[in-house]
């Protein structure tokens, strides 16, 4: 009886979401340009992308199509110890991406302007893990990628050197309920006499906001803000074995988390056509949630009487992920009005503590990582705006390599990433 039943909390328990943690667009970016630019805020001026960088920026009209291609190739070394551990390697990730940016009309004219984003996986819209805590996994890498996010975003200009924005992540939190009454066969298979299951999908919206000044003397000051995003799920399951009594299933977690990022910045042009920009931005991951599932099972009545603790819980998890720092810089050349070649470097420090790599399953190193980027403007062929514009740009992560532990093993780990960005566009 009590491997039956926990066959039949194992099969409900699987039906729970996954969990996934970070942003595809913080990990590989939106669009070329900021790709290419290494990410800072200046990289999104008066573009789509901004909803997502600083919906401050957003001003002209635009729209655009992209497609993103990224090859994590991650390294395991074995120091000490025999055979290898195991560790579950992330795979290469696709997303499209498309969005469109609109200046408002009539006494707004020049003021103010809306704009959304929207990124779409390519092969799967959702994918994740329920991944314990005793399986060694790269954390940025192995979920977080394959996740739908659309974002949306306004921004005005009460002053010539004045521009303000706000936007919304919008994402969900998933929840539902199983009930089921069975039967446990003794000489033949038990059965489900009644299967109840309804789940819903609850709509939350993650702020961001953002400012633009300038520019004085050829310099712009930036700031943005990008809330945390931390969408949940909640899942009571419920067994009646009939005179066995019911066997009640809890399952919590977090699908998805985004933590609270700070950014602030400047752009320098000290020639006409080229652009000079930085940015420090501050993520508070000390408030990431464990990237596990809490699951408690509450046992029928009858193992209670004979002798078995009425719960079972899961074991406690702390993540201990400490507050990170991630300093940017980018250039952006503008060759004959038509031509435009870009640069960029950030340093992204890892959120989990060099010592945690030794006791704990979330690998992640410190990145360096460099971008190349261009783009050419065509005049637009159809006549339906100024200008068609065709961009690429290639990104290279760096891992700094870590050492970590699995019972008897010591091994150092590390690796590199390669994310390539293609778009098109149309500026009115």
């Amino acid at each position: 009886m009590g491997v039956r039943m926990r066959l039949l909390a194992g099969l409900f328990v699987s039906l729970a979401p996954l969990v996934a943690v970070a942003q595809p667009l913080e990990l590989y970016g939106f669009n070329p340009r900021a790709v290419g630019m290494g990410g800072v805020q200046a990289g999104a001026d008066e573009s789509f992308t901004a909803v997502h960088y600083n919906p401050a920026l957003l001003g002209k009209g635009t729209v655009g199509f992209g497609f993103n291609w990224s090859k994590p190739s991650m390294r395991v070394e074995v120091l000490e110890g025999e055979g290898q551990p195991t560790i579950l390697m992330p795979t290469d990730y696709a997303s499209y991406t498309v969005g469109g940016s609109v200046p408002l009309a009539g006494l707004l004219a020049d003021r103010a302007a809306v704009g959304f984003g929207v990124l779409a996986p390519a092969r799967i819209i959702f994918r994740s893990r329920m991944i314990d805590e005793g399986d060694a996994y790269f954390y940025r890498f192995d979920n977080m990628p394959s996740r739908l996010q659309v974002l949306v975003g306004a921004s005005g200009r009460p002053l010539e050197w004045l521009r303000l924005g706000a936007g919304a992540e919008l994402a969900s939190n998933y929840g539902g309920a199983a009930r089921f009454s069975a039967t446990l066969g003794t000489t033949e298979p038990g059965r489900i006499l009644r299967r109840n299951v309804e789940s819903e999908l609850i709509g939350i919206v993650s702020p961001r906001a953002g400012l633009a000044v300038g520019p004085f003397r050829s310099v712009r000051a930036f700031a943005a803000w990008r809330g945390e995003v931390k969408a949940v799920y909640s899942l009571p399951i419920q067994v009646d074995l009939g005179e066995l009594g019911s066997l009640d299933v809890m399952v919590n977690g977090v699908s998805h988390y985004a933590p609270n990022v700070y950014a602030a910045g400047l752009s320098w042009e000290p020639m006409p056509g080229l652009t000079v920009a930085a940015d420090l931005s501050f993520e508070q991951w000390s408030r990431s949630p464990p990237p596990v599932a809490d699951i408690s099972i509450a046992l029928p009545s009858l193992l209670v009487v004979l002798g078995y603790n009425g719960q079972i819980v899961s074991r406690e998890v702390s993540v201990s992920f400490a507050d990170a720092w991630v300093p940017r810089v980018g250039a952006e050349w503008v060759l004959q009005e038509r031509i435009r070649l870009r640069a960029g470097y950030f340093y992204r420090p890892s959120p989990v503590p060099a010592d945690q790599g030794r006791r704990t399953s979330y690998l992640d190193s410190t990145a360096h990582v460099a971008s190349l980027g261009a783009g050419y403007a065509f005049d637009d062929p159809l006549r339906m705006a100024s200008r068609l514009t065709v961009d690429a740009a290639a990104q290279v992560a760096f891992l700094e390599p870590r050492e970590g532990r699995r019972s008897a093993l010591r091994y150092r780990f590390g690796g590199s990433t390669v994310d390539v960005a293609v778009a098109v566009g149309y500026e009115f």
